[in-house]
């Protein structure tokens, strides 16, 4: 199950209860999604995982709730609820609930220059984002 809905711009709110869980489910959460790079909220109930697959990019998991079997390249890695974990680029990953957990997924894109960024102008120090458009 999946939710566009983004989460709330300039206001505090707490993570782990912006999601639920649902039994035999996973649900996965849009936070922020920008040509840039997205961030996506996800709930595990017990036994459900993804399957292995790789990404172009490196990406964070950070346990906020219950634990993962975190497998990166053939190895498995317990990860409980503080805990974070990279996964590397290009190598193959999955992730499986132990137990219920909750963990936002942001990928790590590759930084880019960005040339003439309203920020770079005022501040005179160069400004750098990820993957260029993708459109």
């Amino acid at each position: 199950m999946s939710d566009k809905t983004k989460a709330p711009i300039g206001e505090p709110f707490n993570l782990a209860d912006y999601v639920i869980y649902a039994e035999g489910s996973v649900i996965s959460k849009t936070l922020i999604d920008k040509g840039i790079g997205n961030i996506t909220l996800f709930s595990f109930d017990k036994g459900q995982g993804l399957s292995e697959h790789t990404s172009p990019f490196d990406a964070v998991v950070h346990i906020l709730d219950g634990t993962a079997k975190i497998t990166i390249g053939g190895d498995d890695n317990i990860v409980k609820a503080g805990e974070m974990i990279i996964m590397p680029a290009n190598v193959p990953h999955a992730l499986h609930a132990e137990e219920q957990f909750k963990t936002p997924q942001a990928p790590r894109y590759p930084l880019a220059p960005v040339p003439g960024h309203p920020f770079e102008e005022r501040s005179g120090r160069p400004v750098v984002a990820g993957p260029p458009d993708r459109g």
